[in-house]
């Protein structure tokens, strides 16, 4: 495993290491988007929020089926790694539909900042990431997907009203 990313960079969170796969490998577009120097002129997925949402919950439907699966087969190696993936979803669908880039190293403090997320975001997500392989863990990431979709969609109307 390569560990040279430092705690200060903005993807480091020690989850995200798993196997021969480290943050930069979850999160590709935030990877280019801090390590670039050209940052601003390149057409990231959390500017637009509505393409990037749909793909996302698509991507969350498959791997569901496929976590669901794995429980049933009590298949725990396979469990672990494909909630790592689910995570690193969930956290693109949250920072996406708030037009940010995920950032992980200080993730309370920027859960705090995003105006739309699911209530208790913080405590729901430290019970997931402390232990990703158990299934509460999967059932409390099931909903947060499902609330933060409906959130979205929710500010999307609620700004459309006002304008």
């Amino acid at each position: 495993m390569n560990y040279q990313m430092k705690k200060s960079d903005p993807l480091y969170h020690p989850l995200f290491f798993i196997d021969t796969e480290e943050p930069k490998d979850f999160f590709p577009d935030e990877n280019v988007y801090y390590k670039s120097s050209d940052m601003k002129h390149r057409l990231y997925p959390w500017n637009t929020p509505d393409e990037s949402v749909k793909d996302l919950i698509s991507q969350w439907h498959d791997l569901n089926s496929i976590i669901c699966h794995n429980f049933k087969q009590r298949q725990k190696d396979m469990i672990q790694r494909k909630m790592v993936k689910a995570l690193s979803l969930f956290m693109k669908l949250l920072f996406w539909s708030n037009g940010s880039p995920v950032t992980l190293n200080n993730l309370k403090k920027d859960l705090g900042n995003l105006s739309i997320k699911p209530i208790n975001i913080v405590d729901r997500l430290s019970f997931i990431m402390e232990k990703p392989s158990l299934y509460p863990s999967f059932l409390q990431l099931s909903e947060l997907f499902v609330e933060q979709h409906k959130a979205y969609y929710r500010n999307k109307v609620m700004v459309a009203k006002k304008e």
